[in-house]
């Protein structure tokens, strides 16, 4: 496995997941419960943390009415560039999560 990710370094000059993270996860035990029933897991998919993090999923109607980010509410429900900036607040949580895949010296 270790190759596959040297592979990713030489040919496309980024590594996705950190080596030492990768090395720890193949001497570690197997645990005794697991998730199981889906090839991955979405941190924003338990509701713990949805809560937590302040996360409007984009699935929710009329999200932005629910998304508090300090500004007044749009006046007019069809004041577009009003809503995606308050649905972006929501978003941002999403971008921030994945920043933890990308190396220290490409951000």
């Amino acid at each position: 496995m270790i190759t596959m990710y040297n592979n990713m370094k030489k040919n496309f000059g980024f590594e996705y997941t950190d080596p030492d993270t990768i090395e720890a996860l193949e001497k570690a035990e197997y645990p005794e419960n697991t998730i199981t029933g889906t090839p991955w897991y979405s941190v924003m998919s338990n509701d713990k943390y949805l809560n937590d993090m302040n996360f409007v999923p984009s699935y929710v109607n009329e999200r932005y009415k629910i998304i508090d980010d300090g500004y007044p509410d749009p006046v007019d429900d069809d004041d577009k560039d009003a809503i995606k900036f308050r649905c972006e607040q929501s978003d941002m949580v999403m971008i921030l999560l994945q920043l933890a895949y990308i190396p220290d010296d490409v951000i």
